[in-house]
């Protein structure tokens, strides 16, 4: 059992600072064997001095949880942890951590091809973002993976991660546990090494991209958004490349990014950089965005500026969700195998569930399909 920090001599606030320092050390949040932040960072997080944070350490230490060394950094003890092993002949719970939301059909096609690829064998513990801003989301993240390294049922986790280096401690921690972990959609983080199953984003982009040269169109605007994962990275990428490879020149002045709803109106922001696209001395006659969702934003914002799409302005999304809804789909976009995705991490899980053994992270980048619809449509050359 690990001792109970006597916190009777110390002040409320660095009471408060052990408080915290220690939950995350128990959970892992800190992982065994590294190094603390420093003084400094502790400092400017806590919004302390550096000397409430010192007496922290100092009480931390009589605890066990951490060891001090003189000119290093106070160290993370090994906190007494058993790797977790439930019995194969009974149901296991698998840790899925996947955005948007449960309801997005993208989400509910991952989820079948996990549960189809499962054969019933496990029940699923799920979980999505929550919050409005980047900040918020993050620590949702980051308190499912610390509620996961708690849950002695799970025993592998799927996650569409979103964290980034935030979320590393905790997944470390999971880790640790030797529970199978597979990212899906977007890469893992820096500093984590971990099997992945997505698709080819920028080769997706630039084969799209290059369907609008194809159709006439030479001014062709991208419009991402401030999501920092890499299958928006990938996308920009693959704008980019189609445009060289066709020949024409990059204008950076033709990349806008939308800044996503707000409460009170949906269209916010969005109207006001296709104002800005089409007030350019040489308008774009097209616009590729980096998902369905941006695309549907952007073609309500020009229709609202009085426009029509495509016989003004062409406008093309990536993912495919219309596909599974009743009315024939009009938005020209890269069809992502959902299904596929999900299938293939399971069963990812499941070699290094049965295994049980240490080997190379593996990834598998499956392509896209393109489809073109009404949203789009050819110009005089």
């Amino acid at each position: 059992m690990t001792p109970v920090v006597k916190q009777t001599s110390v002040s409320p606030t660095v009471a408060a600072i052990i408080s915290t320092m220690r939950e995350r050390l128990i959970t892992g949040y800190y992982p065994s064997g590294t190094w603390l932040p420093s003084e400094r960072d502790l400092a400017t997080e806590f919004s302390v001095s550096r000397i409430l944070i010192r007496a922290a350490i100092t009480e931390l230490e009589k605890s066990k949880l951490i060891i001090c060394n003189a000119h290093h950094r106070p160290r993370v003890a090994n906190i007494s942890c058993a790797k977790r092993r439930t019995s194969k002949n009974r149901t296991k719970s698998l840790a899925l951590w996947i955005s948007p939301n449960p309801q997005w059909p993208g989400t509910v096609m991952v989820m079948k091809g996990i549960q189809e690829a499962a054969a019933g064998d496990w029940r699923v513990v799920l979980g999505s973002p929550v919050g409005e801003t980047k900040a918020d989301i993050k620590a949702s993240e980051i308190r499912f993976l610390q509620q996961i390294y708690q849950d002695n049922d799970v025993e592998g986790l799927i996650i569409s991660c979103m964290g980034g280096v935030e979320s590393v401690p905790a997944l470390k921690a999971i880790q640790s546990l030797n529970i199978p972990l597979v990212f899906i959609d977007h890469l893992p983080p820096k500093d984590i090494i971990g099997d992945y199953v997505g698709v080819n984003n920028k080769k997706s982009m630039e084969k799209a991209v290059r369907s609008l040269y194809m159709l006439g169109h030479k001014n062709i605007a991208y419009v991402s958004n401030y999501d920092e994962y890499s299958t928006v990275s990938d996308r920009v990428d693959g704008y980019k490349s189609a445009l060289k490879h066709s020949g024409v020149n990059f204008r950076p002045e033709l990349v806008e990014i939308d800044p996503g709803p707000s409460g009170e109106d949906q269209q916010e922001g969005c109207e006001s950089l296709i104002e800005r696209l089409l007030a350019l001395p040489i308008p774009p006659t097209a616009i590729a965005c980096v998902n369905d969702i941006t695309a549907f934003r952007v073609i309500s914002a020009i229709k609202k500026l009085g426009l029509r799409v495509p016989e003004d302005i062409s406008v093309m999304g990536f993912d495919g969700v219309e596909r599974w809804l009743p009315n024939p789909p009009f938005l020209t976009t890269s069809l992502q195998p959902f299904d596929r995705i999900g299938s293939h991490a399971m069963e990812l899980l499941l070699e290094r569930y049965e295994v049980e053994s240490e080997f190379p992270s593996r990834h598998i980048i499956l392509e896209t399909t393109f489809q073109s619809n009404a949203s789009t449509i050819a110009i005089p050359r």
